[in-house]
């Protein structure tokens, strides 16, 4: 029961690390821009995206040879997030196998646990469709 609290947690951290890059995001992108960025003025030209997967931000600078790059964030929550999204769902089969000897009360919460996490990953695509 608490693998399936504990596995939810992760995603909805990889929700917050979105938030956390995407809030200064082109402060964050003008600061890492790669050599060979074009300069127009005293800043970078780049766009900046929100993604959904990984949960975090895209920087897509344009170079002086006439060629993009990018950039992201966000890999290492997500990673944490996928696997906390198998904890959430490995604890759900083990109740499933264990369904008569354990409790409602423990079918319920690990369901619920990964009701929230589900939650969780519509919460970072939502958030990255906001642009």
């Amino acid at each position: 029961m608490a693998a399936g609290f504990l596995g939810m947690l992760p995603v909805w951290g990889a929700l917050v690390s979105q938030y956390v890059d995407a809030r200064d995001a082109y402060t964050d992108c003008a600061a890492d821009a790669p050599t060979g960025a074009t300069l127009v003025g005293d800043t970078y030209r780049f766009a900046v995206e929100r993604t959904s997967f990984p949960a975090g931000r895209q920087c897509i600078y344009d170079m002086q040879d006439g060629t993009l790059v990018t950039t992201q964030s966000g890999w290492t929550p997500t990673i944490w997030a996928i696997a906390g999204t198998v904890v959430c769902v490995a604890a759900v089969v083990v109740i499933w196998l264990l369904w008569r000897r354990t409790a409602a009360m423990q079918r319920l919460l690990v369901h619920v646990a990964l009701v929230f996490a589900a939650l969780g990953w519509v919460s970072i695509a939502w958030f990255a469709s906001l642009g």
